[in-house]
């Protein structure tokens, strides 16, 4: 049983007083582990890898941050499964009091989870559990496996292999042939739900999808179980008490996005891009801007999906986006160049997506907020002229060049350059290091640059 987990026993048996210890603090009642899940969850003690969405006490507690999320999601799926006013009540506790997500949308959605089929229920708990972690990747390595270092690719990676050898991990040998079947399908290649959700990537980002309709590999039951997983995920993305980040306005785009993409099903030739962000453009007001292109208002689109921790669904919101973006293009004598840029690089079929691009965003929005006390459209003006800035230059780099910006989307490395920024907009340039990463270094200004002449 312990060959997966790195304690002793008597180790172990500490690990599941502290699980059970903060399920009891979060009220995660009657959520029965089995031994398999928890000894996966011990895979993360000692884990290095910690995402820029990782905030405060995240980094410090006992338990590993995607530990928290992976109980997130699977009570919020036991709590969908009950289907009752107290489940609710639990599901929506955490949730703004202004967006909190209405019953009768969690009845509609505990009545589908119910009548989903055994398998795929005990897939989509599964699901819940499953992340990259260092130790996953030591297992793989000691077997001969090397997957990709991104997350979701190194999942889509790592399914087919556990269908041929499910003893690799402890998750995995509980489940039968038919769901490590279903698991392919909900870790479909090239079709991460959150970068469609905030427009991280391009065209591409349903080409798999596309595709795999054409051969016939990816019909309806299997994007219901794709649509499952990645609602799954989207409970738990904050972690905590409740279905936190699954507010009615979550619920909304979620649903715009699985309607565009359902069309893809009968044919496959559709790009739900082009729509999807001419309707967040729309939402938030920048198709009333006359002086806006098409182009320039897809860009806003985008612009506005990119934020998560506020999202951009009013005219008023996106005023504040508007005027961060018009200012940017006045001291950076823009004239639609952005824009123009981001068409291009959407629109490239090589294009390989910036990693963390919205971690970016949102991390300098929460410093701007938090930090140095900015009301709301001060926060959100500052982050979005800040944000064009970074993008204007990575759009301006080859589009097949794999670049992250991971390190440079933590909060202890934005503080810094975000205060010099504010001192002036010019102070900092964005470069890549060595390794493809997203740096900040000082600009070199003209008085400087005469003193060594």
């Amino acid at each position: 049983m312990f060959s997966f987990s790195i304690f002793k026993e008597d180790e172990f048996v500490k690990f599941k007083q502290a699980i059970k210890k903060y399920c009891e603090t979060m009220n995660y009642h009657d959520i029965n582990l089995t031994s398999e899940e928890l000894e996966q969850l011990s895979g993360y003690v000692g884990n290095n890898v910690m995402t820029p969405e990782a905030r405060g006490e995240d980094t410090t507690d006992k338990l590993h941050f995607e530990i928290k999320r992976g109980l997130a999601r699977r009570y919020s799926f036991e709590l969908l499964l009950r289907g009752d006013v107290a489940s609710y009540k639990e599901f929506v506790q955490a949730q703004n009091k202004s967006a909190t997500l209405p019953l009768s949308v969690f009845e509609t959605l505990s009545e589908k989870a119910r009548s989903l089929s055994a398998d795929l229920k005990v897939s989509i708990k599964a699901s819940s559990f499953l992340t990259m972690n260092d130790t996953i990747t030591h297992t793989l390595k000691e077997n001969g496996y090397i997957l990709s270092k991104d997350s979701e690719e190194f999942l889509t990676q790592l399914v087919p292999i556990l269908s041929k050898n499910n003893s690799l991990l402890p998750l995995a040998r509980s489940l039968s042939p038919a769901q490590l079947t279903i698991l392919q399908k909900m870790f479909w290649p090239g079709m991460h739900f959150r970068h469609m959700l905030y427009t991280e990537g391009g065209d591409n980002m349903s080409k798999s999808f596309s595709d795999g309709v054409m051969r016939g590999d990816f019909n309806k039951q299997d994007f219901i179980a794709w649509q499952w997983r990645w609602l799954t995920n989207l409970f738990g993305f904050q972690g905590g008490q409740g279905a936190k980040y699954y507010d009615a306005q979550t619920h909304f785009l979620a649903v715009t996005i699985f309607t565009e993409l359902e069309k893809i099903l009968t044919d496959p030739t559709y790009s739900y891009l082009d729509s999807y962000l001419l309707k967040r453009a729309e939402l938030a007001g920048f198709n009333e801007i006359i002086s806006l292109s098409k182009v320039e208002q897809q860009w806003l689109g985008h612009l506005a999906s990119c934020y998560n921790q506020v999202n951009i669904l009013t005219p008023n919101l996106g005023k504040a986006i508007y005027a961060g973006y018009a200012e940017f293009k006045i001291e950076c004598d823009d004239a639609g160049k952005l824009a123009a840029l981001y068409e291009g690089q959407r629109k490239d079929a090589t294009t390989v997506t910036p990693t963390y691009v919205p971690a970016v965003l949102n991390t300098v929005y929460l410093v701007f907020k938090n930090k140095f006390k900015m009301n709301d459209n001060e926060s959100l003006k500052n982050a979005s002229q800040f944000m064009c800035q970074v993008l204007s230059t990575l759009y301006s780099l080859p589009h097949d060049k794999q670049i992250s910006c991971m390190n440079f989307a933590k909060e202890t490395n934005l503080q810094g350059i975000l205060e010099k920024w504010l001192s002036s907009h010019h102070s900092v340039n964005f470069n890549l290091n060595e390794t493809g990463e997203l740096i900040a270094k000082d600009a070199v200004t003209f008085r400087k640059a005469l003193s060594h002449v």
